[in-house]
């Protein structure tokens, strides 16, 4: 795991001199999507630390990843679960988060917002129900205007504005209901 960390140190250390290195020549497009690279990169470090973290503690953080792309509700609903004792990934739409899916450790929640620019929640959803990757991942949305039909495939469907204490307490029991098949099975 040490060897991963230094590799991913590395990625971002010199991500970062280049994107220095295209705002000097003024190549700001490039720069912004180095950055995004930079951002992927430091998402699958938090992860790794994460993992070592719990192995050295012998317990298991509880993992949410939160794909909103108003960054003030993203923030917000990400310090919620921060407060509660949760592990939390972010991305700004589908797209990131299907990235870090792939690059990091396996969240336990995926909360995503469905419409988004880019690649929406439902695109996601269908993603992550057909992945291995996500097997066994809870799925909630998060809608100002949800109908029952537009959010079939999720596990629960959050209202906005959202009131991150009871979602919270929904998901907990979801989790402890997951995890209670799975000591069962």
């Amino acid at each position: 795991m040490v060897h991963r960390i230094r590799n991913q140190l590395n990625l971002i250390s010199l991500a970062s001199r280049h994107i220095a290195d295209l705002v000097a020549s003024h190549e700001i497009v490039r720069a912004m999507e180095v950055a995004e690279q930079v951002q992927l990169a430091t998402a699958g470090l938090q992860s790794t630390l994460s993992q070592m973290h719990d192995l050295e503690a012998g317990h298991d953080l509880k993992r949410v990843l939160v794909v909103e792309d108003d960054s003030i509700q993203r923030r917000m609903i990400a310090e919620a679960f921060r407060e509660s004792g949760y592990f939390v990934a972010e991305a700004d739409n589908g797209n990131g988060a299907i990235e870090y899916l792939y690059s990091a450790a396996q969240p336990d929640v995926i909360i995503t917002d469905l419409s988004m620019p880019s690649c929406s929640g439902w695109e996601l959803s269908r993603v992550a129900r057909t992945s291995p990757v996500c097997r066994g991942v809870l799925l909630v949305s998060l809608s100002g205007n949800a109908v029952p039909a537009a959010t079939e495939g999720f596990d629960l469907t959050v209202a906005k504005p959202v009131d991150t204490k009871v979602m919270i307490a929904q998901i907990d029991q979801l989790l402890a209901s997951r995890d209670g098949e799975r000591d069962a099975a």
